[in-house]
């Protein structure tokens, strides 16, 4: 099936997904080369190919096909749009729960 993606006029609303290393983390030194091993051109690579998404380092190249599937173009990336998380924060539960009525039914 053919898709084409339209952005909106207001924006693009990016998703956010965020890796840490607790401060108590028993080994801090493995855990950073695990986050800096994640950031690599060949993980980064494999996750854009099975998850679809574009890769979080801005060094990595994609080929130039999967680029097209996946990448932003610099005019697609000053349109980003972040998501206000306090307000996310406080409205938590009550969107949870439209999650689960309308899509988990």
């Amino acid at each position: 099936m053919d898709i084409e993606i339209a952005i909106p006029k207001e924006g693009i609303a990016i998703y956010l997904s965020d890796m840490c290393i607790p401060k108590n983390a028993p080994n801090k030194e493995a855990a950073y080369q695990y986050l800096n091993a994640m950031l690599e051109e060949m993980p980064q690579t494999a996750f854009a190919e099975q998850m679809g998404y574009a890769p979080s380092n801005s060094e990595v190249k994609l080929s130039p096909e999967l680029a097209a599937q996946v990448d932003y173009t610099p005019e697609q990336r000053e349109q980003f749009l972040l998501p206000d998380l306090e307000y996310l924060a406080k409205q938590d539960a009550a969107l949870q729960d439209w999650w689960n009525k309308e899509f988990k039914a």
